[in-house]
């Protein structure tokens, strides 16, 4: 039985300064659990693709880089923890008919001599970042990688994924978004979820982000809420919007 061929080793190419994520929505709307600095350094792997390659690569940075781009203090006994952690926490694309449950990366690879991170995106997510024709949502990591509440990250793609909506709103069953979020039993009450999640999300989105959001209950049962609209707009579009109705005043005012 003839031997199979030795694939060769895949040779790490330096990060970049790209910004722009591209991915489909069916990743977005995955169900995931990550803390804030996970969610950064996936989202600068995310930046390294370009969308019309047919492969990822594998990507090099220093320590002192990661700590740039990330904005955080990574010591190797952190950055360990860091990479072994976020393979134990895989996510579950729902798609019709089928669902995948995958890790982020196939590897992680760290030169101790050299101070040194590698990482590969998992192939399995080859159909959600590469090639996209449709359904997919592109954003800047400048704007998303900024936030430090666990849960802001994810609301703010929630939301720019409607960017191109003439109503930029989303909808949700609180069920469901409990579901994607994966949060704790103890956030899954209406009341804990407003005070803990939802509310600051929104309030850090507001303050660092390029979009202003606000919500409100849009179903009830009773006194139960069941679902909730978040609404959005771009600063710059609510601020050119302010200025134009300032001047229709005025003009009022004038005649």
């Amino acid at each position: 039985m003839p031997r199979k061929k030795k694939q060769p080793e895949k040779i790490a190419i330096p990060i970049t300064d790209r910004s722009v994520i591209k991915q489909t929505n069916s990743m977005i709307n995955s169900k995931y659990s990550l803390d804030p600095t996970q969610q950064k350094l996936i989202l600068l792997a995310i930046a390294q693709i370009n969308s019309d390659d047919d492969d990822f690569f594998r990507y090099s940075c220093t320590v002192s880089e990661l700590e740039q781009k990330l904005g955080v203090e990574l010591k190797e006994s952190r950055l360990k923890d860091l990479a072994i952690d976020i393979l134990k926490k895989p996510l579950f694309i729902q798609e019709r008919g089928k669902w995948i449950a995958c890790n982020w990366f196939s590897a992680f690879v760290y030169y101790t001599d050299q101070a040194r991170f590698e990482f590969e995106i998992s192939p399995t997510l080859t159909p959600y970042l590469l090639n996209l024709k449709e359904n997919f949502t592109t954003f800047n990591i400048e704007q998303a990688i900024k936030f430090s509440g666990k849960y802001t990250t994810r609301f703010y793609q929630f939301l720019i994924q409607a960017q191109h909506q003439r109503a930029k709103k989303r909808t949700f069953e609180l069920e469901e978004l409990y579901e994607l979020l994966q949060l704790p039993p103890t956030f899954r009450e209406y009341k804990h979820f407003k005070s803990k999640v939802l509310e600051p999300s929104l309030a850090e989105i507001n303050a660092k982000s390029d979009i202003k959001a606000a919500y409100e209950p849009t179903k009830k049962l009773r006194k139960k809420v069941l679902e909730i609209t978040i609404y959005f707009d771009f600063k710059d579009a609510l601020e050119a919007k302010t200025e134009r109705a300032t001047k229709v005043k005025n003009l009022k005012k004038y005649i």
